[in-house]
């Protein structure tokens, strides 16, 4: 029986990463589900057909009710996705470009004015206006599941509509569906983002992270640029269409210049860097539900990652880093990374999806997901070694997850995707935060929020925050199970 996740994509930046994910995910069910590449009809080609099994079904469903689900034409797959915008421009981009089969137009919400950069007007003013579209959009998904596991929402925190729009359904999900896991990949803005007003959107919407996600597994915008700048020799950064008219070609490779030659292309300009960015993001969510989708020696269930990664309930911020990092179509010069050389590009700082602190993390839990021929000994051994280095948390040493999934990403023929709960997410926080305290403590476009929200829901937004820091400085100091239980018991630090 399928376990079903329906994503839920909302904004600009989460419709972009959403296509990329789709289509890689699309890639490598096309690549290891077509026995060979059927095709059905002429000996020049027909319509390359997929079985759509328990597996692919987590994600995938046939568009055609007459259709079998032995031989399923592409054209005819369609993602269990729900596409929101309040512009109707991303959309538009969406449902016309090269990925347009895969989305059905009865699943996609969309307005017409927008946000304007303003979380409140997301979430009060198209909370209470598509907010009943959007669920009903969801419960039309849902009911065609067999057993529903999960939702991921794919957001920025910078904006109006994923930041405010985003949360808003977010917390109708839990109170929907209250039993079901809600995993949230948000982007997190640059220090210096070019969005004035995002460092109010991004406290408002991570006090509801904080509130209503089960699971979140943060990117951040700054961390990423720099990634993809240093893979296109440090282009400046330039805004492209929404990702839906970007190629389907999208093949792993990795970003060691000793390692790779680069395939030229005619169509390598700096707006590919926002590209590259979203292709990064889309790798990381295609190893995590690796599992999901195909079958491995030691399968990781996406809810497992909650169950062993988050030790309190609101401590539940994930770094993630993969390795090798996927930016581009690229071509293997010197053979595969040896495992040994995987973990030790997992936990350098030029892999990892978040911002690194100025200090060395307390290491809560920690998940390493291996795709392709990985022995088991080899993965022990390395954990072993990370044992050793790394400053983990003393009330759980043997913290550490281990996920094998034998099929490799297309054209990569081992990655590892590393899952850490750790202190440092606490710099990320703090960056946050003050970008947020320069504004407020002047007063600085507040009032484009307060036309909408009582200053105090500000406020409170701002505790949640500062609470959330404290909370993971308390953790990353505790000792023994009795200073857990007088933390957990304190007035002001509610894990």
């Amino acid at each position: 029986m399928p376990r079903e996740l329906v994503c839920l994509q909302v904004g600009q930046c989460g419709n972009q990463i959403g296509c990329k994910f789709w289509d890689l995910a699309l890639q490598e069910h096309i690549k290891y589900k077509t026995d060979g590449a059927k095709r059905q009809g002429a000996p020049d080609g027909g319509k390359l057909t997929l079985k759509l099994d328990d597996a692919m079904s987590s994600f995938f469903y046939n568009g055609n009710p007459k259709g079998s689900s032995d031989a399923v034409s592409v054209s005819d797959v369609k993602a269990r996705a729900v596409p929101i915008d309040m512009e109707e421009g991303v959309l538009n981009s969406l449902l016309q470009g090269s990925l347009k089969s895969l989305f059905d137009r009865k699943h996609c919400i969309a307005s017409t004015s927008g946000c304007g950069n303003n979380w409140a007007v997301g979430y009060e003013c198209y909370g209470a206006e598509c907010l009943e579209d959007v669920m009903e959009t969801v419960r039309h998904l849902t009911e065609d599941c067999d057993s529903l596991q999960s939702f991921l929402m794919l957001h920025s925190l910078g904006g109006g509509t994923g930041s405010g729009f985003g949360t808003r359904v977010l917390e109708e999900l839990c109170t929907e569906y209250p039993s079901i896991y809600r995993f949230v990949s948000p982007v997190f803005p640059q220090r210096h983002d070019d969005v004035v007003t995002s460092p109010y959107n991004s406290v408002l919407s991570l006090a509801k992270l904080v509130e209503f996600a089960d699971c979140v597994l943060p990117v951040d915008n700054q961390q990423l640029a720099e990634i993809a700048a240093q893979s296109q020799g440090g282009t400046g950064l330039k805004r492209t269409a929404a990702a839906s008219q970007a190629e389907s070609d999208t093949l792993y490779g990795i970003a060691d210049p000793k390692a790779i030659r680069v395939k030229k292309r005619s169509d390598r300009r700096g707006g590919e860097a926002f590209d590259s960015m979203n292709f990064i993001v889309a790798s990381m969510l295609t190893h995590l539900t690796a599992s999901m989708r195909f079958h491995g020696p030691l399968n990781v269930d996406l809810n497992e990652i909650t169950t062993n990664l988050v030790p309190f309930p609101r401590l539940h911020f994930l770094h993630t880093a993969v390795a090798p990092i996927a930016l581009s179509k690229l071509e293997y010069a010197s053979g595969t990374k040896h495992v040994n050389d995987l973990f030790r590009s997992a936990f350098d700082r030029r892999c990892q999806l978040l911002t690194c602190p100025d200090f060395k993390p307390t290491y809560f839990a920690s998940c390493m997901l291996l795709r392709g021929d990985v022995s088991l000994s080899d993965a022990t051994s390395n954990i072993d070694r990370l044992r050793k280095t790394l400053n983990i948390a003393s009330w759980n040493r043997e913290g550490f997850k281990v996920g094998m999934c034998a099929v490799p990403a297309v054209e990569q023929p081992v990655s590892l995707l590393s899952v850490t709960n750790n202190s440092g997410i606490i710099q990320s926080f703090k960056d946050i935060q003050n970008s947020f305290l320069r504004l407020y403590t002047v007063g600085a476009h507040l009032h484009h929020y307060t036309e909408y929200l009582e200053k105090e829901e500000i406020d409170a937004a701002h505790g949640t925050v500062q609470d959330l820091i404290e909370s993971y400085s308390s953790a990353a100091n505790l000792t023994t199970p009795f200073d857990c239980d007088d933390v957990a018991k304190s007035d002001r630090l509610l894990f």
